[in-house]
């Protein structure tokens, strides 16, 4: 049972514990009882506050979360059955608000308020997805797979983890190959698994030069493939205000002129998805499809747009087209799971 008379979730509502019945794209079979546990202990014991769980404010969140966090502390059977991992949250050794990175993309934008009120069709801004979506969006989740990509990319990056050096001291080489690592994983579709290890190495770099330069850039690129633009544009702008004018090499990219020419495209494109969906909840499909290709005519890498797409074309009956744009939006996110839906419900009109 998940105890959360407060914060993290509301309360008297069915909580989702089950990867295998709502998400079967992304169950892993030889997932262990003891690490699914292990994952639902750490998500008890987190005091992030789970981002649009709640509609309450952001002060009233936090609030909750340190409660929900109190009443899992002082439970009797928790206290029986997990001793040691009680202990160590209360020591301190769970991870705060405060330590959590800075310009997460919002899960409370414009486009999920449309689809919990609207009847006419959900339209996404950020993919409904698997847990490592949840867990960069401040939910805390199943960390253990997540843990050890981050040791992985800590120790491209860090050479012996056990020296501590600083990030100036470790060769050029080294660094190179765990930025290659991340650009493999963008375009193998894995924005989701590139974020959470970006976001990691962030906590280990200093605000300055090259690493952390490259490591935000990516987690722009990373952040727009998922969908949510407008965060992309915030770190676009964060890395504008720190490196513009300095000497740092951006192996990424071509520094300054791509960032700029990102942010660009990434607010043009927003305009026209935002468009796009209000001609969507308005019933014109036609026009919808209209302004989410002239999205896509400049930021072709946006899963949530490719998804949009797929609907509008499944509104139109025009089911072919919306498998191709909703293979298009997983080839880009393969953790994608309303896209999955999207796809299959199309293949199944078809069918009919």
């Amino acid at each position: 049972m998940m105890l959360t008379p407060s914060g993290r979730f509301a309360t008297g509502t069915r909580l989702c514990l089950s990867m295998s019945d709502f998400h079967p794209e992304s169950w892993n079979p030889m997932w262990t009882v003891s690490s699914i546990l292990t994952g639902l202990l750490s998500f008890m014991l987190e005091d992030q506050i789970t981002t649009g769980s709640l509609q309450s404010t952001n002060e009233e969140k936090q609030e909750l979360a340190a409660s929900s966090l109190d009443y899992n502390l002082d439970h009797a059977q928790l206290k029986a059955m997990f001793h040691t991992q009680l202990q160590a949250a209360k020591s301190g050794s769970i991870q705060t608000n405060d330590q959590s990175a800075s310009a997460q993309p919002s899960t409370n934008s414009q486009d999920d308020e449309l689809s919990s009120s609207t009847q006419t069709g959900p339209i996404d801004s950020i993919p409904e997805s698997g847990p490592s979506l949840a867990q960069h969006a401040g939910a805390g989740a199943h960390h253990s797979d997540v843990d050890a990509q981050a040791e992985r990319l800590e120790s491209m990056q860090s050479g012996d983890p056990s020296e501590a050096q600083p990030t100036s001291a470790v060769p050029a080489f080294v660094q190179s190959a765990a930025l290659d690592m991340l650009q493999r994983q963008l375009a193998e579709g894995q924005p989701e698994e590139a974020l959470q290890q970006i976001e990691a190495a962030l906590k280990h770099h200093q605000s300055q030069g090259d690493s952390y330069s490259n490591l935000l850039l990516l987690k722009a690129q990373a952040v727009a493939m998922i969908g949510d633009l407008q965060a992309a544009i915030v770190i676009v702008t964060e890395w504008q205000q720190t490196f513009r004018g300095s000497s740092v090499s951006a192996t990424v990219s071509s520094g300054a002129d791509d960032a700029t020419s990102w942010q660009k495209a990434w607010q043009e494109a927003a305009e026209a998805k935002d468009a796009g969906n209000d001609l969507f909840r308005h019933g014109d499909f036609t026009g919808s499809l209209q302004a989410y290709d002239q999205s896509l005519s400049v930021a072709p890498k946006c899963a949530a747009v490719y998804c949009n797409k797929a609907a509008a074309l499944a509104k139109l009956q025009r089911h072919e087209e919306a498998i191709a744009a909703a293979k298009q939006a997983l080839s880009l996110n393969r953790n994608y799971s309303k896209a999955r839906r999207r796809m299959h419900d199309s293949i199944s009109a078809l069918k009919r």
